[in-house]
C-alpha cells in the first residue's frame, strides 16, 4: 500500500497499542496463498492439538503440555545439525515477506516450502512446523479479530527459539521479531521492548525492528533513518512514519 490515509494510518497505529504486533499478521496472510491445503490442515491441526492440550493445565503448565507435544513432532523428525534448510527458509521467509519493501514470497521460496514440507527426508522438519503453527495462529486469529492466546503463543515462540539455538547455536531474526511480538501481546512491554533493542544490535540491518524500536520509543534518530533510508518499506508506510 503506497499511499495511506491518514485516518488509516492512525486507526492502525491504535490497533497496534491495544491489540499488539500481532496486528501486523494480517499484513503476512500471504502465508495461507503460498502452502498447499494438506499443509495448512497439518499445522491447524497440530496448532488445534497444542490449544486443547494446554488449556487441560493450568498457566503453569501450559509450556510442559506444549513441551511435550513438541517432543513427539521432534521424534517424528530427522534431526540433523548440519543441514541448514529450514534455518535458509525462515531467511529467505524473512527477507522476502518482512524486509523487502513490498513484502512478497517469491516462487522460489514459495516452491522450497512446499518442497520441504512433501519430502519425507527433509531433515529438522518440526522447526519448520512449529514456524507454520506460531505464524497460523496469529494471522488467524488475527483475520478473525480475535485475540491470540497468549500464553500458547508464548510457548510456541518460545520453543522455536529454543530449539534453534539447541541445534545451530544461533536463531534467524525472524525468530526474535515474533519474540518481540507475543511479548506486547502479553502485555510484557518493557520485556519486548527491551527485546527489540537487544535484537536491533545483533541485526542492525533489520527495517521491521527499526519500526518496532519507533513504535516503542518513538526515538527520532530512528525515524529519522526510517524516513531518509527506508520510505518506501511497506511496515513504514502501513505506519505512516514520515
Amino acid at each position: 500500500m503506497v499511499n495511506v490515509c491518514r485516518n488509516q494510518t492512525n486507526f492502525d497505529f491504535f490497533l497496534f497499542r491495544i491489540y499488539g504486533s500481532s496486528f501486523l499478521s494480517l499484513k503476512r496472510l500471504v502465508i495461507f496463498k503460498i502452502i498447499k491445503l494438506n499443509f495448512i490442515m497439518r499445522a491447524i491441526f497440530i496448532s488445534a492439538l497444542l490449544l486443547i492440550s494446554a488449556n487441560l493445565f493450568s498457566q503453569s503448565g501450559r509450556q510442559r503440555s506444549f513441551d511435550s507435544t513438541l517432543m513427539q513432532l521432534k521424534a517424528q523428525s530427522k534431526i540433523d545439525k548440519n543441514d541448514s534448510s529450514v534455518f535458509s527458509l525462515l531467511e529467505n521467509f524473512y527477507d522476502e515477506v518482512l524486509q523487502s519493501d513490498a513484502g512478497e514470497l517469491s516462487e522460489k521460496t514459495r516452491q522450497k516450502l512446499i518442497d520441504l514440507d512433501q519430502n519425507d527426508d527433509t531433515r529438522n522438519k518440526y522447526l519448520l512446523t512449529l514456524f507454520i503453527i506460531y505464524q497460523n495462529h496469529i494471522s488467524q486469529t488475527a483475520a478473525q479479530e480475535k485475540s491470540t492466546d497468549m500464553q500458547f503463543q508464548l510457548a510456541c515462540i518460545n520453543s522455536l527459539e529454543h530449539e534453534m539455538m539447541t541445534l545451530y547455536n544461533k536463531v534467524p531474526v525472524i525468530v526474535y521479531l515474533y519474540k518481540v511480538e507475543a511479548l506486547h501481546t502479553a502485555g510484557h512491554f518493557d520485556e519486548s521492548q527491551k527485546l527489540a533493542d537487544k535484537s536491533l544490535k545483533k541485526f542492525p540491518h533489520s527495517i521491521p525492528l527499526k519500526v518496532y524500536k519507533f513504535l516503542f520509543s518513538r526515538d527520532e534518530t530512528v525515524k529519522r533513518d526510517l524516513v531518509d533510508n527506508h520510505s518506501g518499506h511497506w511496515m513504514v508506510q502501513q505506519f505512516g512514519i514520515k
